[in-house]
């Protein structure tokens, strides 16, 4: 976003007990890798069929880091003057721009809206209990929703922003 930022806002993607199934995931992990050193040094004492052993604990525990650290803990929703976005950051800290759009290409905003399975970017779950937002953005020819959950203050702010652009089409 080359605007200034007027409001950014991080939002948890994730529940505690997602959290504790992920960090129960890492442990399970570093448990195969762990195992998979034994299997190596018992292979050199008792049979090389251990070795295979070995790599096959070590393949599975370094998949199951990988898609621990590939989870999304969080997500960012950026509001600047002329601008919306959200990214989404990784267990990793890595930052990913799921959507970036001009404010004056939103055809619609609404607050509490429902859960619907056709958005084109999710950044909260079905299953979750909060008020949604959403914002429609006119994209390359296409619309395309994004729902997400804003604090109240980024929701009056892209309020007064959609009005002071429909004050400024009359």
């Amino acid at each position: 976003m080359t605007d200034k930022v007027y409001y950014k806002i991080f939002v948890a993607a994730t529940s505690p007990q997602t959290l504790k199934k992920n960090r129960t995931l890492n442990a399970v992990s570093v448990a195969l890798k762990v195992l998979a050193a034994v299997a190596l040094i018992l292979s050199f004492t008792k049979n090389l069929w251990f070795l295979a052993g070995a790599a096959a604990l070590f393949v599975l525990g370094v998949t199951l880091r990988q898609i621990f650290l590939e989870s999304v803990a969080s997500y960012v929703y950026t509001l600047s003057a002329n601008e919306f976005s959200v990214s989404k950051i990784t267990m990793l800290g890595t930052e990913k721009l799921l959507i970036n759009g001009k404010l004056s290409d939103v055809s619609e905003f609404s607050d509490s809206v429902n859960f619907c399975k056709t958005d084109d970017v999710f950044t909260v779950k079905a299953t979750d209990k909060s008020e949604f937002s959403q914002i429609s953005f006119n994209l390359d020819k296409k619309v395309v929703r994004v729902l997400f959950s804003p604090d109240d203050y980024m929701t009056a702010l892209i309020k007064k922003q959609m009005t002071r652009r429909n004050n400024d089409l009359s």
